[in-house]
């Protein structure tokens, strides 16, 4: 009675403790045609834990395995990864976001004089 007991412990206490996710530190640049983006935002999705660029266009953040990383930068096309255990840098590359108007109209108001 007292192994099968001890087998259950050790058994619970195995897989509680591989089934617990761990932190993984991802870090990179941000770049745009070659040059580093300053303050860029890298958040992970669906949670309010992010950080940005340092003058150099590099990050770090803390994430477990699955998380998603976005990756924006005003004016530019915002990227998201998937974070998996075999890459811990990311370096990514952002493009313009370019959209374009059909039509534009432009309002001429009066000013009322005093």
């Amino acid at each position: 009675m007292v192994r099968v007991l001890i087998a259950i412990i050790f058994f619970g206490v195995f897989f509680i403790g591989t089934s617990q996710e761990t932190k993984i530190t991802i870090s990179g640049k941000v770049t745009h045609l070659g040059q580093p983006l300053p303050n860029a935002n890298v958040v992970i999705k669906g949670t309010a834990s992010g950080t940005k660029t340092d003058a150099k266009g590099k990050y770090s953040i803390e994430v477990y395995s699955g998380n998603i990383l976005a990756f924006s930068y005003l004016g530019m096309q915002t990227i998201e990864v998937t974070v998996d255990d075999y890459n811990n840098v990311l370096d990514i590359k952002l493009s313009q976001h370019i959209e374009e108007l059909d039509e534009v109209v432009v309002k001429k108001r009066k000013r009322k004089s005093q």
